[in-house]
């Protein structure tokens, strides 16, 4: 299923010496301008999207998508509007000229650019400037090859450069099916994550293989270094190509990923296929590990935020206390890309109560406090928190509140400096819905 995730609460961290803003919050839906009503009998605004329901545990096979076609462009548009956290406030250019490069890349890539293919004149009101985008769309793409596979490479170029132009981590066209194999690997580059640090440098390299996943299957080891994906290099005049790394990080199930791979570790160099199934992988053991060390420390990992992993966590660590006291926790998120921001609010509940960590905020910046989960028993337990460059999103909120109230210790290296979420995904009309 194909789906657009979009943020919907902007966060504003509450420190001391540190203010950050990111699109993390509640804001009500883009209201209509007076633009909203033209029609021209073909180019009516599309169905608006549909949150997405709840997956079921254990999804069937899912039905192969629909096709991408320009009225799925137009429900993403629209649903940006009505539901991103900047819609009120955003300009319709910001979305169609960046769709419009990406149809115009896409063709360059394959050969087919055309002399005439030119971006129409955008007036700034909303409804009038998609009828316009929709129409030149369709007067370039009808002058193709009739082929599905180039259809549909040149609608989803489109509409992920129109996400994309959000440059929002959490706003994304997810265009696998729904419960659907991923690729299951981490990357990173010299400098941390590829997705966090925007003067990437090479070589680009495999930090992790989730057990199971298709990477895995194929032999994909960690500390590869990535040399092409799909026979393409990920840097490209020393710039990490986004377009190149999307192939793995947003695959689409049915179009194997060929990987081009050296291996430090015995200096070979092989290829790897990597096919993606429509099944998802065997669930495999949690990811929180909750142990003594000499006896009285605990030491707890979390990899990631979830309500009932932070909550499983925290018991583990009463447990462990009601048989031998304890003298403090040592809390490892390192590699924790966040999560749930209520897992966050009961995580931080069990140290701090009666607090004010951050707030939620509109696209206007009209704030609402943001509070630990007081309902939580406080743990009373000296904290020291582990973090890396990996540490992002729910998890640089945590340890930014431990470092801002003074409630615990944190050791190690930077965090990834960006906190974004929660996103809520909509439905669109190329996935259908899943199999309930």
């Amino acid at each position: 299923m194909r789906n657009l995730r979009l943020q919907t609460r902007p966060f504003a961290f509450a420190t001391v010496a540190l203010v950050l803003l990111a699109a993390f919050g509640y804001c009500p839906p883009a209201k209509a301008t007076d633009d909203d009503s033209l029609t021209d009998g073909s180019s009516d605004r599309p169905p608006p999207c549909q949150p997405r329901p709840p997956i079921p545990p254990d999804p069937p096979i899912v039905v192969p998508p629909s096709p991408t076609t320009i009225d799925t462009i137009g429900q993403a548009y629209y649903c940006i509007f009505d539901n991103y956290v900047q819609g009120p406030i955003l300009s319709d250019r910001a979305l169609l000229l960046p769709a419009f490069a990406g149809l115009t890349q896409e063709l360059q890539r394959r050969g087919l650019d055309q002399p005439t293919a030119t971006p129409p004149a955008l007036t700034g009101q909303r409804h009038r400037d998609w009828v316009a985008f929709r129409q030149v769309y369709l007067r370039i793409t009808q002058s193709l090859p009739a082929d599905p596979a180039l259809a549909q490479a040149v609608a989803g170029a489109t509409l992920q450069a129109m996400v994309d132009a959000l440059a929002d981590d959490h706003a994304r066209w997810e265009n696998t099916r729904s419960g659907g194999d991923q690729v299951g690997i981490n990357l990173s580059i010299a400098r941390g994550p590829v997705n966090l640090d925007p003067a990437a440098v090479p070589p680009l390299f495999v930090i992790k293989v989730t057990a199971s996943s298709a990477a895995e299957n194929a032999g994909v080891q960690v500390g590869d270094e990535i040399l092409a994906i799909n026979g393409v290099p990920p840097f490209v005049n020393g710039v990490l190509s986004k377009g190149v790394i999307a192939w793995i990080t947003n695959p689409t199930v049915g179009e194997p990923i060929s990987l081009l791979l050296h291996r430090p570790i015995t200096g070979t160099t092989l290829t790897v296929n990597i096919a993606l199934s429509n099944r998802p992988p065997p669930a495999g053991p949690g990811g929180n590990v909750v142990k003594r060390l000499n006896n009285d420390i605990a030491y707890a990992v979390l990899g990631g935020f979830a309500v009932d992993p932070v909550n499983t966590l925290l018991q583990a660590v009463r447990d462990l206390g009601s048989t031998t006291p304890l003298r403090g926790l040592i809390l490892d998120m390192r590699g924790n890309g966040g999560g749930d921001t209520d897992a966050g609010a009961k995580l931080l509940g069990a140290f701090v109560h009666n607090a004010t960590t951050g707030y939620w905020c509109d696209a206007r910046h009209h704030c609402t406090a943001n509070r630990p989960d007081d309902s939580v028993p406080l743990l009373n337990l000296p904290l020291v928190v582990l973090i890396d460059r990996r540490c992002a999103s729910a998890c640089d909120a945590f340890s930014s509140a431990v470092k801002d109230l003074k409630f615990g210790t944190l050791v190690g290296t930077r965090t990834a400096g960006e906190v974004s979420g929660p996103a809520d995904s909509y439905m669109l009309d190329d996935g259908g819905r899943p199999n309930h």
